[in-house]
C-alpha cells in the first residue's frame, strides 16, 4: 500500500473526496467540508492548511488547521463544539498526528 501526507492550501480539489471520506465515517458535521467553508469564509484568519492521508490514491484522512503567527490551530470557536481528526481508521489518526 502506498501511503501519502500531504498538506493542501484549498479544499477545492478535496470537497467530494472529503465529503464521500465524512460519509463513510458517519463524521460529526463539524468536520464535514461545508462546515469547514463557512467557518473559515466567517472566522478564518491566516492560512487554511488542510493535511491530507491518501493510501493507494484514496483520501482516507483529513485534518484542516490554521495558520496565524507561525502557529497551527484548530479552525474552532465557540461555534464549533466539537472537533477532531476525520480518518478511516486509527493508522490515519496517527499518521496525521505524526505530521
Amino acid at each position: 500500500m502506498t501511503t501519502t501526507v500531504q498538506i493542501q492550501e484549498s479544499m477545492s480539489p478535496l470537497i467530494v473526496e472529503w465529503e464521500s471520506l465524512a460519509r463513510r465515517t458517519k463524521a460529526i458535521p463539524f468536520l464535514w467540508p461545508g462546515w469547514i467553508a463557512a467557518w473559515w469564509s466567517t472566522f478564518g484568519a491566516g492560512r487554511l492548511q488542510i493535511l491530507t492521508v491518501y493510501e493507494d490514491d484514496h483520501l482516507t484522512g483529513v485534518l484542516p488547521l490554521c495558520r496565524l503567527h507561525g502557529k497551527l490551530g484548530s479552525p474552532t470557536n465557540s461555534e464549533t463544539p466539537l472537533f477532531g481528526f476525520l480518518a478511516e481508521d486509527e493508522t490515519v489518526v496517527k499518521r496525521l498526528s505524526h505530521a
